[in-house]
């Protein structure tokens, strides 16, 4: 990621474990929870899911793609307004060959119970990048950066 985000956004996008991914498609908009892993140097985060997904159908068509990130795992019982919440709106790569070694080490180091999946012979494994974030705190106060 960027120089130029500070050290609270960057924190919270490369922080998160999991968040929700939105796609569209033909069938209308499309959510899902993810298991998420840094990529190398902040350029992003690594994802993995099955070719035969909706979501995977979906990105091919169409790779914009928005992602939803919380801090309450950091602080499961916080006082109401405190959770900070990232939308982020970002474009997803396919990793192919060789690129897909460090998605699969990253996810399956951070997620143990996706092993399965992540060796898994019809897995997929991409690589969001953040273009716009959005950080809201409490019920309305709301950042937006925009990296394009």
């Amino acid at each position: 990621m960027s120089d130029i985000i500070p050290d609270t956004l960057r924190e919270l996008f490369l922080g998160a474990s999991h968040g929700v991914l939105a796609t569209t498609g033909p069938g209308g908009p499309h959510a899902s929870l993810m298991g998420l892993a840094p990529a190398g140097a902040g350029s992003g985060l690594y994802l993995v899911t099955g070719r035969n997904s909706r979501k995977f159908r979906n990105l091919l068509a169409d790779p914009r793609a928005a992602l939803l990130l919380d801090d309450r795992a950091a602080d499961p019982r916080p006082e109401p307004g405190a959770v900070r919440a990232l939308t982020v709106l970002g474009r997803v790569r396919v990793l192919e060959g060789e690129e897909e070694r460090p998605a699969a080490a990253a996810i399956a180091a951070r997620h143990p119970h996706l092993r399965g999946f992540v060796d898994a012979p019809d897995a997929a494994f991409l690589l969001f990048v953040a273009e716009i974030l959005q950080l809201l705190e409490g019920p309305s106060a709301a950042t937006v950066l925009d990296l394009r």
